[in-house]
């Protein structure tokens, strides 16, 4: 272990071989640090937080402080970061509450520049990247692989599908559903995310049939479009995913696109 003299660990908390822990980090009670992890100077873990291997935490990262939530009156709740996920400069995750399932999650391999915000009970999924300045309310869900740019907001419930992308200062009060890049305050869908999906080894025929199955969701009502996909998935199993997502969203879906609506406010 490499451990600055500056560095404050509580006496309770359980750190690994390998570890590098730089100068005026604050390691709190419960905390567990894995092997290979290394901590930026001045960052601050968090009362029953786990870190997982070999993590990269840069300096001004804070993990596992009490969630901003009024109602929360000091109950024992946890952050958990996965293996090998990237944290920048002045990122801040917070632990769960009461009102939720106790623990906010990041999964394997994410990587979050400077600033991302990540609230109370947030389940995020493995290889995600959030850019720059993002931050999400509590609550919210983020599906693998998803690739969120700068300054998106994200409002409390909300999920995020599986190999969604989100153009910069995108607000979403409603779920992003997977396969589609949106864009817009509100977010609305703007169309199949081909690239992302190419080069997550999806066949051109499966890509078709993602597409066809947003052209129904838009062009016939929900209930119908369904069957029709549910039938498509056969050949393409790719497509549960979508109808999925629309049958349990808690806050609905965002809509679709349209030159003449533009991207204003929902009625």
């Amino acid at each position: 272990m490499n451990i600055h003299q500056t560095a404050i660990i509580s006496p309770e908390a359980e750190i690994d071989t390998g570890v590098t822990i730089g100068p005026y980090c604050i390691i709190e009670e419960n905390a567990v640090v894995s092997k290979g992890v290394s901590i930026g100077s001045h960052s601050v873990i968090g009362q029953n937080t786990i870190i997982g291997e070999n993590c990269r935490i840069f300096p001004h990262v804070s993990i596992g402080l009490a969630p901003q939530d009024l109602s929360y009156s000091g109950e024992k709740t946890k952050a958990i970061i996965g293996k090998e996920v990237t944290l920048r400069e002045f990122c801040t995750i917070h632990r769960g509450s009461s009102k939720g399932n106790g623990q906010t999650i990041i999964g394997d391999g994410c990587y979050f520049m400077n600033y991302v915000h990540v609230g109370h009970d947030c389940t995020v999924g493995n290889e995600v990247i959030i850019a720059n300045g993002t931050n999400l309310g509590g609550h919210v869900v983020i599906h693998d692989k998803a690739n969120i740019s700068s300054l998106f907001l994200a409002h409390q419930f909300i999920e995020i599908g599986e190999l969604s992308i989100i153009s910069g200062h995108t607000g979403a009060r409603k779920s992003i559903p997977p396969f589609v890049m949106a864009e817009g305050r509100p977010a609305r869908i703007m169309k199949i995310n081909t690239i992302g999906l190419e080069r997550a080894g999806f066949s051109k025929e499966c890509i078709k049939a993602i597409s066809e199955a947003y052209k129904l969701l838009r062009k016939i009502p929900t209930n119908e479009a369904n069957e029709e996909i549910k039938e498509m998935s056969k050949e393409f199993p790719q497509l549960l995913k979508i109808l999925e997502f629309y049958q349990n969203s808690k806050k609905g879906v965002i809509a679709f696109y349209s030159a003449e609506r533009g991207t204003q406010i929902d009625k």
